[in-house]
């Protein structure tokens, strides 16, 4: 741990600690990793230390074969690498959702960056085209599954349902109200949406006395039913 501190990784833009740490015949990833950086203008610190953990703790252990980045991309005796793996790695040392999140986003970016400027060729109309895959792939952030959910687990009700229901309580005013309403506004004055001129006075059930419709919910349609055999659903 002393060396790691040591060795200056955590500031260093050319990885030179990989050639010390992973060994010489990592130079190429080492030459990638320090063009790749180069070209970003913000987050350095995230993307050094987020290669920091693909290098040393996931490729060093889990794939040392990949020194040899064709490899990377075929895999090797049965083995590929993919993120549902780095992430594993990544969350032995980190435990916050975003830092997991970027720990994984940014090798894939890098990987992209790999294989967009040296693994990709014109194709017939001048777009270049992959010659290899990326393993990794981007993941969105996760939330702790302990964590207090803000939305219900309930499917929300049909639009065409609450439309049904609205007119069954408070049916909205017909072409030929409208057409009165508007004839009688006053000049300059414009007709405002059909909601606007109904209110409680023209709920059907509060001019009866009785009690509002009783409404069974049934997928994709809306019935009454009689008192006895219904509940008032939310």
């Amino acid at each position: 741990m002393t060396r790691k501190k040591q060795d200056g990784r955590t500031s260093d833009l050319t990885f030179s600690w990989v050639l010390t740490s992973l060994g010489q015949e990592w130079k190429i990833w080492q030459q990638f990793a320090s063009e790749w950086l180069l070209s970003k203008h913000n987050g350095i610190h995230e993307r050094i230390h987020a290669l920091i953990i693909f290098f040393e703790d996931y490729l060093k252990n889990k794939a040392p074969y990949a020194y040899d980045i064709n490899l990377f991309f075929k895999g090797y005796k049965g083995h590929i690498c993919s993120s549902k793996e780095l992430e594993t790695v990544v969350r032995i040392r980190l435990n916050r959702a975003t830092n997991v999140t970027k720990a994984i986003n940014y090798p894939t970016e890098f990987i992209d960056y790999i294989i967009t400027n040296y693994y990709s060729e014109p194709n017939d109309n001048g777009h270049l085209s992959p010659l290899v895959q990326n393993p990794l792939s981007r993941i969105s952030k996760r939330i702790n599954q302990s964590a207090t959910r803000t939305e219900t687990v309930r499917n929300p009700l049909p639009y065409r349902y609450i439309q049904d229901l609205r007119q069954i309580l408070c049916p909205l005013p017909h072409k030929s109200e409208l057409l009165a309403i508007e004839n009688n506004l006053k000049s300059g004055e414009a007709l405002l949406p059909p909601y606007y001129y109904r209110h409680f006075k023209h709920w059907i059930w509060s001019q009866s006395g009785n009690e509002p419709y009783r409404v069974c919910r049934r997928p994709l349609f809306l019935r009454e039913c009689p008192d006895e055999k219904s509940k008032i659903h939310p």
